[in-house]
């Protein structure tokens, strides 16, 4: 706020010392006066950018010590505030927490946004809402496709739950051992020990 308030009485001050000056000085001015306001709006949006960072550590924070609906109320505000992975949190409260905070619409929305603005968290947890039948149908085969968005992205679990949908085939989803193991070993190559276990075990 203190530099926004320098920064204006910069823009009067200058524009009152080249009042009536020539036209060049009074191009230098523009600039500087324009300068000056890019200045003032990148100081808002580091300001905004850092309440949105601020609320979303807060919002992980309740949630890993069990308080939803304040880790809602926090992640929410850091959504609304354009902190993309508050939308992936969110999503993951909605479809996977306390019965109280259970909803999956709202669920489904969340992940939408986070895979939009590219977490492949997203993507797989859309996949895992068709694939448990999380508010909906249960679907493998758009299971596959979500889960493959995310696989695409290197998100190592994906690629195991796809390891694990073609091994055994599915509604939609032909069994495939290749692609199976050629997941697993994404997975696995991605630090998901699982997909690890499964290629010893082949």
């Amino acid at each position: 706020a203190d530099d926004n308030f320098n920064m204006t009485r910069r823009l009067r001050i200058l524009s009152i010392k080249e009042k009536g000056k020539g036209e060049k000085v009074k191009v230098k001015v523009k600039v500087l006066m324009w300068l000056c306001m890019c200045m003032m709006a990148i100081t808002r949006a580091e300001a905004v950018n850092g309440q949105a960072q601020e609320s979303l550590y807060l919002g992980m924070a309740a949630e890993a010590d069990g308080n939803f609906q304040t880790a809602i109320q926090h992640l929410q505000y850091a959504a609304q505030k354009g902190e993309a992975k508050a939308y992936l949190e969110l999503g993951n409260i909605y479809s996977s927490g306390p019965h109280k905070a259970l909803d999956y619409a709202k669920a489904k929305t969340a992940f939408e946004q986070a895979a939009s603005k590219g977490y492949a968290g997203g993507w797989y947890g859309l996949g895992d809402m068709y694939a448990n039948g999380k508010g909906m149908d249960k679907n493998d085969k758009l299971a596959v496709f979500y889960y493959i968005k995310a696989a695409q992205a290197f998100h190592a679990q994906a690629s195991f739950y796809l390891g694990s949908m073609y091994a055994k085939g599915g509604q939609g989803v032909a069994q495939n051992m290749v692609l199976s193991r050629t997941y697993y070993e994404q997975a696995c190559l991605g630090g998901w020990q699982q997909g690890c276990s499964k290629l010893k075990s082949k």
